[in-house]
């Protein structure tokens, strides 16, 4: 009975040693299989990696694109970008002093190139009628991130030689790029206003130049009584009150239709004085007559102003003088 039993567990560890060796011998086998199966895996990955690094440098160099250096950042790719420039200053301005026995002026201007190489031509510029312009160089080849100085000598048009803006127009482009433009304006100063000399008047504290004159005399429609005192302050001590025109003179340049309204006012007799000294330079010309002043003499009398022979006097406030506002 025992010898069965001793037997019977002899046999199962046999057993099971003949199991644990074809297991080994199993294992080793998958092993080797896996290992192939590993190394055919990762020639092929490495091939495949290969194949298509090769593809793509070969699309960045038929493309003209560049790679960054080692370890930098890239930053935008510019794909096949056109050359450009750029103008600078933008504009240019002078003066030319009415002295001067010929409207021309002289500047320059950069080109600078901001995108490639190619030819500049500076082209025909906006030259106004009748005027001329010169330049050097007229054309040139800039490199990336060039300068071209170019420099120019601008004739206003004959006949110019008052108060005129003349604007000359430059334009440099690019080969296969764009272009940009330079404008240069010339002023041409006008000469100094010559007073008429025989003019005895006081028109001190007063710049003609700065005195805007109305295109045309403006006429007095109503009489404004003294109880109007924005327009006469003396009330009852103007006996003329009942009417008024001087007061009617002052209301009027205010209520003018002109634009912009509420601006206009009657000029000051020192005002009119400088209008008469400089009565040439009146676009709309002043009647030989007495024009009413904003500066009164009395309660009841005011200045005027005539333009014929340039005496001021003053007249009573119901006298039906002429009006001319100024601002």
């Amino acid at each position: 009975m025992n010898m069965d039993l001793k037997t019977k567990k002899a046999f199962t560890l046999a057993e099971l040693a003949v199991v644990f060796v074809i297991i080994a011998l199993i294992a080793v086998a998958g092993i080797k299989i896996t290992k192939s199966r590993t190394n055919h895996v990762n020639k092929y990955m490495s091939y495949a990696a290969f194949t298509n690094l090769k593809q793509g440098m070969g699309e960045l160099i038929a493309d003209n694109k560049t790679l960054p250096a080692y370890g930098v950042a890239p930053s935008t790719v510019t794909c096949n970008a056109p050359p450009s420039i750029s103008v600078t200053p933008a504009t240019s301005s002078a003066s030319i002093p009415y002295t001067a026995s010929a409207s021309q002026t002289t500047g320059t201007f950069n080109v600078v190139g901001t995108g490639g190489t190619g030819t500049v031509t500076i082209t025909s510029p906006t030259v106004p009628s009748g005027g001329s312009v010169t330049m050097s160089p007229t054309s040139f080849t800039i490199a990336n991130g060039g300068t071209q100085t170019v420099s120019f000598t601008a004739t206003s048009p004959a006949n110019s030689e008052s108060t005129s803006t003349f604007t000359f127009g430059f334009s440099a482009s690019i080969a296969d790029g764009n272009s940009a433009t330079h404008n240069h304006t010339q002023n041409r100063s006008a000469a100094p206003l010559t007073p008429d000399p025989s003019a005895t008047c006081d028109d001190s504290g007063v710049t003609f130049t700065n005195l805007q004159v109305a295109s045309a005399d403006t006429a007095v429609s109503a009489i404004y009584t003294c109880s109007d005192t924005t327009w006469d302050s003396h009330t009852t001590a103007n006996i003329y009150c009942a009417t008024n025109y001087w007061a009617g003179a002052k209301k009027a340049c205010y209520d003018t239709a002109s634009t912009p309204l509420h601006q206009w006012r009657l000029p000051t007799k020192n005002e009119l004085c400088s209008m008469y000294k400089y009565r040439a330079y009146i676009s709309a010309p002043m009647s030989a007559a007495f024009y009413w002043s904003a500066t009164e003499y009395t309660a009841h009398l005011a200045w005027t102003q005539h333009f014929n022979t340039g005496y001021q006097s003053n007249d009573l406030k119901y006298g039906h003088d002429i009006v001319r506002c100024v601002r």
